[in-house]
C-alpha cells in the first residue's frame, strides 16, 4: 500500500492533485465502460465486441498516456525550477559570487 501512496506523491513528498485525479480517472475508465455495456445488454441492446474492444483499448491507452504526459511535464518543470534556484548568483562581470 505504501507504493500506491508513493505513486500519488510528488517530488516534495506531498500528495499532488494531478496524480490523484489521474489515478481516479484511470480507475473509472477501467471499471465503468464494462458496467455500462453490461447494463445496455441487460436492457436489450446488441453488443459489438469488435467495436467495444477497439474503442476501449484505444481510449484506455490514450487516458494513460495523457496522465503520464501531464505528470512528466509538471515534474520536469519543478526540477528545472529547482536547478535555477540552486545556481549561485552571478556578479556584474559574469563570474560566480563567493
Amino acid at each position: 500500500m505504501t507504493s500506491l501512496a508513493n505513486m500519488l506523491k510528488g517530488i516534495g513528498g506531498e500528495y499532488e492533485l494531478g496524480r490523484v485525479l489521474g489515478s481516479f480517472g484511470g480507475l473509472n475508465y477501467v471499471f465503468w465502460p464494462p458496467i455500462f455495456q453490461a447494463w445496455a445488454q441487460w436492457n436489450g441492446q446488441q453488443w459489438d465486441p469488435t467495436a467495444f474492444c477497439a474503442a476501449y483499448g484505444g481510449g484506455l491507452a490514450l487516458a494513460a498516456a495523457g496522465i503520464g504526459a501531464m505528470i512528466s511535464l509538471k515534474d520536469r518543470g519543478v526540477a528545472s525550477s529547482r536547478q535555477v534556484v540552486a545556481q549561485p548568483p552571478l556578479s556584474d562581470t559574469g563570474t560566480e559570487q563567493k
